[in-house]
């Protein structure tokens, strides 16, 4: 029997040809790979930010819902509703017996309100950095429903009222890759008193301990220090000294911002947010709502001569900014010519790279 062996055959090798694709492909593969990764690192992030801007401004609208829809003065029994609410004045109508409201909103290329462009129709879009608005708001007189304020300020002590003196405006605080400037949007509380009587409990109970311990009391409660030099005793205030922008005594009225508010033109809140000549970097009564924030805009609805402007050249009607005649602002303490019954706010904030703007209407 003959056995037939064969030889095994030679096997090919690898040529540098085919390492060389190989290898291109594997890199083609992992840079694939890698891309795919790092886009959705950057959905997430971007998903994230958008999640945690829409939070953020959901907290800053039920905060100013609820601000806003409260009362802002005294009972009035000859207006309509009791005249508490800032739709039940009309032109015309004295000073508020106790409270007040005062705002800025000026149009495109007034002070710190800049045009950025206008679209094919002719509307315009733009940026609203110096519109404020600061009021008194009186709660419903019910258990719990309180304004809170550390007496005095930073002690850790608490002390509870219906009323509030209030504002809304903006502080420069940075700048984005661009250059354009960004704010933070701040919130100022302090507990004033419904009239003379807790006007005095709050003296007794707050205001002098405060201020003989030397806190800042006047950061979180409407009140005056006391004055050594004339032996001028600490004075608590109720809604009515918040009434008229200068007193009877000729004194200005003791607002947020003091009284370089009102010398030479307007300066803002943001301008004197503190009574004292030097403030402290924590501010008691002062938070800070929302960081990155290109935009605070807030316009009215109501009735005046030739205002609201028509939608023809007022894309927001019936919303508008404040007439030129007012030096584009509303103060229930000055002879307003304007019925006021609504109020539109508009905020445009930047987390990253993601811009979201909210638009708040509330009936005032």
């Amino acid at each position: 029997m003959t056995r037939t062996t064969h030889a095994p055959r030679a096997r090919r090798g690898v040529t540098l040809v085919e390492m060389l694709v190989a290898t291109a492909m594997c890199i083609l593969g992992m840079w694939m790979l890698t891309w795919m990764f790092q886009q959705a690192t950057a959905s997430f992030s971007l998903a994230n930010a958008q999640v945690a801007l829409t939070g953020q401004e959901r907290a800053v609208t039920t905060v100013m819902q609820r601000d806003l829809a409260c009362d802002v003065f005294a009972d009035d029994d000859t207006l309509p509703n009791r005249g508490r609410k800032v739709s039940d004045r009309s032109p015309g109508d004295p000073v508020p017996k106790g409270g007040y409201l005062w705002a800025r909103s000026s149009p495109p290329g007034v002070g710190g309100t800049i045009l950025e462009a206008t679209d094919s129709n002719g509307f315009a879009s733009y940026r609203a950095t110096d519109h404020f608005i600061q009021f008194t708001a009186i709660l419903p007189d019910t258990p719990g429903n309180r304004f809170i304020s550390e007496v005095p300020a930073g002690s850790g002590t608490t002390r509870a009222g219906t009323a509030a003196e209030i504002a809304y405006f903006l502080v420069p605080n940075g700048t984005t890759t661009g250059g354009a400037q960004l704010y933070d949007l701040m919130r100022v509380q302090r507990i004033v008193a419904l009239n003379q009587y807790d006007a005095q409990d709050y003296l007794n109970l707050a205001v002098q301990p405060g201020y003989q311990a030397g806190d800042l009391v006047h950061e979180v409660m409407v009140c005056s220090p006391p004055n050594t030099a004339t032996s001028t005793p600490a004075k608590m205030h109720a809604l009515a000294d918040l009434a008229q922008a200068v007193g009877p005594s000729g004194a200005t009225a003791p607002r947020i911002g003091g009284a370089a508010q009102y010398a030479g033109g307007p300066t803002f809140p943001r301008a004197a947010r503190s009574l004292t000549s030097a403030p402290p970097s924590k501010r008691y009564g002062e938070d800070r709502l929302l960081s990155g924030v290109l935009s605070f805009e807030v316009k009215f609805t109501g009735q005046g001569t030739g205002w609201p402007t028509p939608f023809s050249s007022n894309s927001d009607y019936p919303y508008d900014t404040l007439p030129a005649g007012s030096n584009y602002e509303f103060d229930t303490s000055r002879s307003p010519t304007l019925k006021i019954t609504g109020v539109q706010i508009r905020i445009r904030a930047v987390n990253g790279t993601n811009t979201r703007q909210t638009t708040i209407v509330i009936a005032l």
